[in-house]
């Protein structure tokens, strides 16, 4: 069983919540898209649990992966999916 489906099968009436982090730094301006439960995300504080702004920033919560993916694109940023929780 991989972690997504292990996490959500622990959070059963969790709503499903998305947040763009937004990189400057990164060769340009990307944008990762995660589910609000990925550990690389939870709820947009990131793996720092800081609010630093210095590399980039958290935005959302969004509660349907389009508008997260197209709040970003609107940014100008070249948006991918997180690697590790890959939001649908």
């Amino acid at each position: 069983m991989d972690w997504k489906t292990r996490t959500n099968e622990n959070l059963p009436n969790t709503k499903t919540r998305y947040y763009v982090y937004e990189n400057w730094k990164e060769n340009g301006r990307k944008a990762r898209i995660h589910y609000s439960i990925c550990p690389y995300c939870k709820e947009g504080k990131g793996i720092h649990n800081t609010s630093s702004e210095v590399n980039g920033c958290w935005r959302g919560p969004f509660y349907k992966s389009f508008d997260a993916e197209k709040f970003a694109q609107d940014g100008g940023f070249k948006v991918r999916k997180c690697k590790h929780c890959d939001p649908v």
